[in-house]
């Protein structure tokens, strides 16, 4: 009988169809249809898959596809072929553009879940909020002081602290002298010293000049370009002053030394100790300064 492939490739042109149709009927590519009319059986996936196709390209034709099957086993018998019995050899192959294999779908899965745990850890690593550290803190605070537990009372901008406290050390001093005075009924105290009596000696004069430098105690002066937040503590870890300086005016604290200070826009602040200037700059970092004057 004449060949397989002339066979199928006769009746193919009788009926007027090209190979682009036939495979497109039977769900082939052309190189597999090509494959049969030229008997190159060896192309095709397996004797099993050869035999579907032929099978089905015969019921195509309206051939007898008996013969044509019979003519394909003698043709392969001398051939190694996979003679497995397969469930569906008369199944369609998939076009040319379906590459894909169900076997693989199940590792592509696995692979895309892994990628997407791996891209959900690094977002969350990526965007986990640091916990700030003191100095921003602090920058905060310039903006927004919370209010402070203050021991000291604080005095407004433009009033001396010194003289106001010194009325109250002349008044806790005033009755260490009264052991001092004479026991004779005297009259009462006036500006002008009361003379002791005769034979009695002299009490010896309340200075209150000390108890105000005591007072007043060491003097940080402050003027600010721009608004700044500072705080001052004194030796005993008391809060002078917590507050903030406006732009263009000056501020006076006096106290014990050594002072602690914080102050916020530190580049905008000038400081005197004493009256005597103090470089902060060192002391800035970002934009605050912590440090202590002696």
């Amino acid at each position: 009988m004449p060949a397989i492939g002339y066979t199928l490739r006769a009746t193919r042109e009788a009926r007027g169809e090209s190979i682009q149709d036939v495979a497109g009927a039977l769900k082939l590519t052309g190189r597999q249809v090509e494959a049969l009319e030229t008997d190159r059986f060896d192309l095709l996936p397996g004797k099993a898959f050869a035999r579907g196709f032929l099978r089905n390209y015969a019921r195509h034709l309206q051939l007898d596809a008996a013969p044509l099957l019979a003519a394909l086993d003698q043709f392969t018998a001398g051939d190694a072929m996979d003679l497995a019995p397969v469930s569906n050899a008369v199944g369609t192959m998939p076009s040319a553009g379906e590459r894909l294999r169900p076997s693989s779908l199940p590792v592509a899965l696995i692979a895309f879940g892994l990628f997407l745990l791996v891209l959900s850890g690094w977002y969350f690593n990526w965007f986990q909020q640091p916990v700030p550290n003191d100095e921003l803190l602090a920058e905060e605070n310039i903006m927004a002081p919370e209010p402070t537990a203050v021991d000291a009372p604080t005095f407004p901008p433009g009033t001396d602290p010194a003289l106001q406290a010194a009325p109250e050390a002349i008044v806790t001093e005033a009755p260490a002298a009264a052991p001092a005075a004479p026991t004779t009924v005297s009259p009462p105290l006036v500006a002008e010293p009361t003379l002791p009596a005769p034979g009695l000696p002299a009490p010896a004069p309340v200075d209150t000049k000390p108890a105000a430098d005591v007072a007043a105690g060491d003097r940080l002066d402050f003027r600010f370009e721009r608004d700044a937040w500072f705080e001052v503590r004194d030796a005993d870890n008391k809060v002078l002053f917590s507050g903030t300086g406006r732009e263009g005016t000056a501020q006076e604290v006096t106290g014990k030394a050594p002072f602690r200070l914080v102050v916020g826009n530190a580049r905008y602040v000038k400081l005197e100790h004493n009256g005597r200037e103090f470089d902060m700059v060192p002391h800035i970092k970002v934009t605050v300064a912590r440090f202590k004057v002696e």
